[in-house]
């Protein structure tokens, strides 16, 4: 019997120095790049803080851990951060391997129904929000040009906003009944 592994995402926060902004996107995009020539990548994405910001927060998803772990110890991957390194004030990473770890390890999950509300409580108001203020002009579009737009803004807005503001503010709830409270931090490493 064969097992089956489940992707791997990076969740990676990194402050850049303001005055490098032009120069960080472009070195991001040869990142990118470089990790979508390893066997296994799945995709990438970027979001870029708001005007006066510092912070970027960048997903990159493997098939499997084997897959991810090639690209991080690649030499190519090395030299490619060590060109980058000037204009990063701090990296933050954290790996998941499954959405159900957004509320914590397998053990440490809240029932099942308190992950529903508390998941449901982020995507009604951000689904009403971005269908109504801005989604507005593509009302006459086909469904499925609406749908797409609407999950491309709303999955990162519910996993970097929505999602840890939820657990932040219904945590004590959620976790009730979990031995350990709060859900467990991020894993920062040096990058």
């Amino acid at each position: 019997m064969s097992s089956v592994s489940s992707p791997v995402t990076w969740l990676l926060t990194r402050r850049i120095a303001p005055d490098r902004y032009d120069e960080f996107q472009a070195w991001m995009r040869r990142g990118i790049l470089l990790a979508a020539g390893f066997p296994g990548f799945l995709g990438a994405g970027v979001l870029a803080p708001p005007p006066g910001g510092d912070q970027y927060q960048i997903v990159l998803r493997f098939t499997d851990p084997s897959s991810m772990e090639k690209w991080e110890r690649s030499l190519s991957r090395r030299m490619w951060l060590e060109r980058g390194e000037s204009m990063i004030r701090a990296s933050e990473l954290m790996r998941v391997d499954g959405l159900e770890t957004v509320f914590g390890l397998r053990e440490q999950l809240p029932p099942r129904w308190k992950r529903l509300i508390s998941v449901w409580l982020v995507m009604f108001p951000t689904a009403l929000t971005v269908n109504a203020a801005l989604l507005a002009p593509l009302g006459h579009a086909p469904l499925a040009l609406r749908i797409m737009a609407m999950t491309m803004i709303q999955a990162p807005l519910m996993m970097f906003v929505g999602v840890p503001l939820i657990n932040r503010l219904l945590g004590r709830w959620l976790y009730a009944d979990v031995r350990r409270f709060p859900p467990p931090a991020r894993q920062a490493k040096k990058l």
